[in-house]
């Protein structure tokens, strides 16, 4: 089943060791226009079932063909109240991050380097960035 946009959120499952975490999130920066930060929510995945939400796996959207088709999920059939639900228990469970610009950058140069992001597809503005040689005007 393919979800409608509308009524899903995409989600990615991260390893319990979270030895996919830095390619997850590297894949999620590097589908971006330009750099920036980069906030993140970890929550235990028994959360989805408390709620009675579903999920599917579905194709993500990243340079990184690996991690789309591995850990990209979405919760479909997902109305407002089960959405608010959720948020509530994201907000008094989750481990809240952001990656700072300058992270993110090393992260996606480190996709690059390790050809676990296709470089081709990048938004041109961004391999721009990554190219600049003033990476403090982030």
């Amino acid at each position: 089943m393919v979800p409608k946009p509308e009524e899903s959120l995409s989600l990615w499952r991260i390893d319990d060791d979270r030895s996919n975490l830095n390619r997850v999130t590297a894949a999620i920066a590097a589908a971006r226009r330009n750099l920036d930060k980069l906030d993140y929510a970890l929550f235990p995945i028994a959360i989805i079932d408390l709620l009675g939400l579903s999920v599917a796996q579905s194709p993500g959207k990243t340079p990184d063909n690996v991690a789309n088709t591995t850990w990209h999920w979405e919760i479909i059939e997902l109305t407002a109240s089960k959405a608010a639900l959720l948020a509530k228990e994201i907000y008094s469970s989750a481990e809240i991050t952001r990656k700072l610009p300058m992270d993110v950058r090393t992260l996606i140069q480190e996709g690059i380097r390790l050809t676990h992001l296709t470089k081709a597809k990048l938004h041109a503005d961004l391999l721009a960035e990554l190219n600049s040689t003033h990476p403090g005007a982030l």
